[in-house]
């Protein structure tokens, strides 16, 4: 059973229209395959071309932008 899941799962990773309730379904209670892990990742961290997808590019801009990075430099450093 265990394996039709996994049949399962890597069809429905081929469809750009999965949603992640999909692949929750899918994978609910079931140990996720190490070779599948970054693609059910990315179906389920909104992907690019999908609405809310926010590029790892984007440049952030907001009024505490410089506390924020100074707090993560001082944390990277410990």
């Amino acid at each position: 059973m265990l394996s039709c899941r996994v049949d399962e799962l890597e069809a429905a990773l081929i469809l750009e229209a999965t949603s992640p309730a999909e692949i929750l379904r899918l994978c609910k209670g079931k140990i996720l395959p190490e070779r599948l892990r970054p693609k059910v990742w990315q179906t389920c961290l909104l992907p690019e071309g999908k609405p809310g997808h926010v590029s790892l590019s984007e440049i952030f801009d907001l009024p505490e932008q410089t506390v924020l990075r100074g707090d993560c430099q001082k944390f990277v450093g410990k």
